[in-house]
């Protein structure tokens, strides 16, 4: 948890301090909050940088991909220095490669995209026929045949420097989380089925709420109850369609189907 005295405004604020006995959280104080509302473009994301998760979007339409399909030693476990095959059906335009798992392609009626998360990186060394020769120059974890291969140019690693309010509205809703789990806390990060083309950016202060209910009054009728503000994020990646937000504060968990808005509501 920050301290509530923290100036996020101060570059030199120091990195948000982790529960030693549960998961990792964050909590935006509500002197934070009301300073986004009078100095929008003043806030750091400094203390939430090692926050920002290393899983990035590719839409559908651009993701180009190898696939490996054997080491040279003929190993299952792939270390740094290991030479790797992987089909190739054309002539690589670049010769750094992201490895990953096969990524899980996330489609609904107004977006698509792959969620992706590197295990390592691979440089590429030569053709011959119809398989490209690369090494692999860096791991985070276990590269096996299967995973695959992704230009690195295709995929952008820069994150905001700072949190601002957009004065565009734009609503949408979580779609799903970077995590296995369902439902996500504090500094867990989640997909938002919003992106470039709604006009939404990277570093865009979003707010989460619950989902509008319909009730009966005791007359009988049908009212609609509002729903409820349960949280905070930063949009940290962003894809035509999709984008990732950290979530900085929740007072409930953040769920599949919970609603986002640039602005509160009124």
């Amino acid at each position: 948890m920050l301290p509530d005295n923290l100036d996020l405004s101060n570059q030199k604020a120091e990195q948000a301090i982790l529960s030693t006995d549960q998961a990792s959280s964050i909590t935006l104080p509500q002197k934070t909050l009301d300073k986004l509302k009078s100095h929008p473009n003043k806030l750091t994301t400094k203390p939430f940088q090692s926050f920002f998760e290393n899983t990035y979007l590719i839409d559908s339409n651009i993701l180009q991909h190898n696939t490996i399909i054997k080491s040279q030693n003929g190993r299952m476990m792939m270390p740094v220095g290991t030479i790797i095959y992987a089909n190739s059906s054309t002539t690589p335009s670049k010769n750094r490669y992201l490895i990953a798992p096969p990524p899980e392609e996330l489609q609904g009626r107004r977006y698509s995209g792959y969620l992706i998360q590197p295990n390592g990186e691979a440089k590429w060394l030569k053709n011959k026929g119809n398989v490209s020769i690369l090494k692999i120059t860096k791991t985070q974890s276990e590269i096996t045949k299967g995973n695959w291969l992704i230009p690195a140019h295709l995929i952008n690693k820069k994150t905001p420097e700072e949190i601002y309010k957009l004065k565009q509205l734009i609503k949408g809703k979580v779609i799903g989380s970077t995590d296995t789990q369902i439902n996500s806390a504090e500094s867990h990060s989640v997909v938002i089925n919003r992106g470039t083309s709604d006009r939404l950016k990277s570093g865009a202060l979003v707010y989460f709420y619950t989902n509008t209910e319909t009730s009966k009054d005791s007359n009988g009728n049908t009212v609609d109850i509002p729903g409820h503000l349960i949280g905070e994020g930063v949009i940290y990646r962003v894809s035509t369609s999709m984008s990732i937000a950290l979530v900085l504060d929740s007072t409930e968990e953040i769920e599949k189907g919970t609603v986002i808005s640039t602005h509160e509501y009124k």
